[in-house]
């Protein structure tokens, strides 16, 4: 009877260490979202070149826009 109830504990304590450790870093990178009003000027750019610089607050808001609903990808596997 011993042996049942630790048996059990040990793995209900590995069940519900398996399901806190479920977050992976594609949920974040998913449901994260910039914030309209947080920014006041915007630089865009590729490869190391600047290619957009601007204060205007309608650009940046349909930067983050653009941003928010774009589909994102983990790029940290990449090579």
């Amino acid at each position: 009877m011993k042996r049942l109830i630790i048996f059990t504990l040990l793995s209900l304590s590995l069940f519900v260490i398996g399901c806190a450790n479920s977050s992976t870093n594609s949920d974040f990178i998913k449901n994260y979202k910039l914030n309209n009003g947080d920014y006041n000027s915007v630089q865009v750019t590729i490869d190391g070149v600047m290619v957009l610089e601007s204060n205007d607050k309608s650009k940046i808001e349909k930067i983050i826009k653009d941003i928010n609903t774009s589909k994102r990808e983990c790029t940290r596997n990449r090579v």
